[in-house]
């Protein structure tokens, strides 16, 4: 499993991204995941000392700028590349977070049609002019 976090818009914005590349026992998971932040000011409270400063949070959000995905590979131990799709990847949305993913369960197809004979997980996509691979 690979991550990589990038802050971008003048510092106000925050991808964190990461591939998933999982075999536990019977499961097995393969795919990528990303979340997006924004920069959110802690509002000044005089009683409370962790708002003094200026301080601010990182908040899930929509609004930040997204990744551009351009590839995602699946790879397997022979290093045959496999299309993500042959797998039935599913697709996980909530604010400010994206998820794809294959699963398989207790399987170990001979035909080497599930996930489980996946290695490793690559991915490229654009963010803020620039091709990140990872």
């Amino acid at each position: 499993m690979a991550s990589q976090t990038i802050i971008s818009n003048n510092g106000n914005h925050k991808l964190t991204i990461s591939t998933i590349n999982n075999h536990l026992f019977i499961y097995h998971e393969c795919g990528f995941e990303f979340t997006t932040y924004v920069k959110r000011r802690i509002i000044f409270q005089a009683w409370n000392p962790a708002t003094w400063g200026g301080r601010f949070k990182w908040v899930e959000s929509n609004n930040a700028m997204q990744p551009n995905i351009l590839d995602l590979q699946f790879i397997m131990g022979n290093g045959t590349i496999r299309n993500p799709n042959d797998f039935n990847p599913t697709q996980t949305r909530r604010v400010g977070h994206y998820k794809t993913s294959a699963v398989s369960i207790n399987a170990t197809d001979p035909a080497q049609n599930d996930v489980s004979w996946i290695t490793n997980v690559s991915l490229r996509f654009a963010y803020e002019n620039s091709i990140v691979t990872i």
